[in-house]
């Protein structure tokens, strides 16, 4: 932790036009260390620096609003920075400010947007037409925390009307296509979250987004945010063939085995949701997701337990791939799923009625001891178990 008469005296500095710039820079500095975030603001550094986003040289604001974001990053200040009135200025910043300025202060909002009221209040503020705007006309920087920012605000559907509004999809699916590394992936964070809302899933679809979405499971980069929006897009059957035939069932059926749990999971809702369609019921069969689909339901998280054992509830509908449910070794992991309380359980029984149709998956459905929870579910009055 730096010298609290230092960190005073650098806090004074600030006051002093002469001085404000190089004490806002050894401010950034010294916030980046998480045991001075504290004593920089109980030594008041927040005001000051604030004032700076409005009234200081164009390096000054710049290092001002790193100042900030990195305070920022200690929870509490998030709220604090806020309610000093930090929000404005840094939107005036992403507005009109020099390219660094821009960005600096485009990240800052986005540490101050992880929390809901903060999302609110920028919105308010008028944040989002001018981040989209950075998106689309900045520099890398720019570009990559202006997606950032509005990564976190999607978090938000109200948000996502806004940002759909205001021609955000068109900027961050060009960043997607061209963008850097890293911008690409900030681009596709918020892309994925704006894909849960029903316009944006239209709007995506119709842009172009799903071959840049298989472009992107291609390249092996981004693939938990490419296969979560895939996942959302299929949950309209418009978009079920058209991912199929732009070929993301192997890409999917590949990312089951990956090493990243969140892929795993968002792979199986994919995969979850394109086995609605008949043809993709075979499609995910040829490709090999059977499985790996079983293999989840063992291994998985809870989340990944459940979507694979959807899709393999939609998958069994299928003659040829009951069969090869069933020598993938599926019913016992389905039958142990039973006896989980909630959808998983439906699901599993679900998928075990279907298989039940088989004459050999049904004996190997009483020997894994599931007839008892089967006929529970298999009652006259739930027509929950075919799909």
């Amino acid at each position: 932790m730096a010298d609290p008469a230092s960190i005073s005296a650098h806090v004074r500095a600030l006051a002093r036009p002469q001085t404000a710039q190089r004490a806002a820079g050894a401010l950034v500095d010294l916030s980046a260390e998480v045991a001075n975030r504290d004593a920089l603001a109980k030594a008041g550094a927040i005001p000051p620096l604030i004032s700076l986003l409005r009234d200081g040289s164009d390096g000054a604001k710049s290092y001002a609003a790193a100042a900030l974001g990195n305070i920022a990053l200690t929870d509490g200040y998030k709220v604090v920075i806020a309610e000093a009135g930090a929000i404005p200025p840094l939107i005036s910043l992403v507005r009109a400010g020099s390219a660094s300025a821009q960005a600096q202060a485009a990240g800052a909002l986005r540490t101050l947007s992880l929390n809901e009221d903060n999302k609110l209040a920028m919105e308010s503020a008028g944040a989002i037409p001018p981040l989209v705007a950075l998106v689309k006309n900045g520099n890398d920087a720019g570009k990559r925390l202006g997606a950032s920012a509005l990564w976190s605000l999607s978090l938000l559907n109200t948000l996502r009307v806004a940002i759909h509004e205001e021609g955000g999809l068109a900027v961050l699916l060009a960043v997607l296509r061209d963008g850097s590394k890293n911008a690409k992936h900030e681009a596709l964070g918020a892309l994925c979250n704006l894909s849960r809302n029903e316009e944006c899933k239209v709007t995506l679809a119709t842009t172009g987004a799903i071959l840049a979405l298989i472009t992107v499971l291609r390249d092996g980069t981004n693939n938990e945010s490419a296969a979560g929006t895939l996942w959302h897009l299929a949950a309209k059957d418009d978009y079920k063939a058209d991912i199929a035939a732009a070929g993301g069932i192997p890409l999917l059926c590949d990312l089951l085995s990956d090493e990243h749990d969140m892929t795993k999971m968002n792979a199986a809702g994919a995969l979850w949701e394109l086995s609605g369609n008949d043809e993709n019921k075979i499609a995910i069969n040829r490709a090999g997701g059977i499985p790996p689909l079983v293999a989840l339901l063992g291994n998985g998280r809870d989340i990944a337990r459940i979507r694979a054992a959807g899709a393999l509830w939609n998958l069994a509908v299928n003659d040829e791939n009951k069969v090869v449910i069933h020598q993938a070794g599926g019913i016992p992991p389905l039958v142990t799923l039973l006896s989980v309380s909630g959808s998983g359980s439906e699901k599993a029984a679900g998928a075990l009625a279907n298989l039940a149709r088989n004459s050999t998956a049904a004996v190997a459905i009483v020997e894994a001891g599931g007839i008892s929870a089967l006929v529970a579910v298999m009652s006259p009055d739930n027509s929950r178990v075919t799909r």
